[in-house]
């Protein structure tokens, strides 16, 4: 069980908003996020690339240790496939998203 989930849907590409979220997930206890919707956007690794600050824009999150999630419909949806993800950032559906929403203690929405 996840005390606080921060369920994050602005941009990946949006650099200003992902520090704000990183900064913001620093403060809170026992924090897991899930990425949906133009949250995705920036997950997928340039094929044959490996991970670093210029194309990863969750580094911050990453470098935190914290769990991150992010719904596989919301890629397949943009065109993007599962196998081109960020390898420490994890697959959830729909369906697995709603079981961690009813786990969660608190959910905050940045949608």
């Amino acid at each position: 069980m996840v005390k606080n989930l921060m369920l994050y849907g602005q941009s990946g590409y949006d650099s200003n908003s992902t520090q704000n979220l990183a900064e913001f997930v620093t403060g809170l206890e026992e924090c897991a996020v899930i990425l949906m919707e133009d949250g995705v956007n920036g997950l997928m690794k340039p094929i044959g690339a490996e991970m670093t600050k210029e194309n990863a824009p969750y580094h911050n999150l990453i470098q935190q240790n914290i769990p991150i999630f992010y719904l596989l419909e919301d890629v397949e949806a943009r065109g993007g496939i599962s196998e081109n993800v960020i390898a420490s950032i994890q697959s959830i559906t729909y369906s697995e998203l709603i079981d961690k929403i009813d786990a969660a203690e608190r959910v905050i929405s940045w949608l």
